[in-house]
């Protein structure tokens, strides 16, 4: 976990995928920062990435703010 002023970085849990689905699925959000196809993203399809959010070459990070504990998205590094 990573603590900024007003944000934590920290570990995708399966908790997350309702909030995932939300943003996944609402074109205008997503298709400023993806060129992958827009189509509907299946429950199915997100569970997949999230169980692939940690591996080697890429690291993916749950972003939440600390006054709330609310989920507001997602970053990732990739090697």
């Amino acid at each position: 976990m990573y603590k900024g002023n007003k944000v934590i970085l920290r570990e995708m849990r399966s908790s997350d995928l309702d909030e995932v689905m939300k943003y996944v699925n609402d074109y205008g959000v997503y298709s400023s920062f993806t060129d992958s196809v827009p189509l509907p993203k299946t429950e199915e399809m997100q569970k997949k990435w999230l169980a692939n959010s940690i591996n080697p070459r890429i690291i993916t990070f749950a972003v939440e703010l600390i006054d709330t504990g609310e989920f507001i998205g997602t970053c990732q590094l990739r090697a």
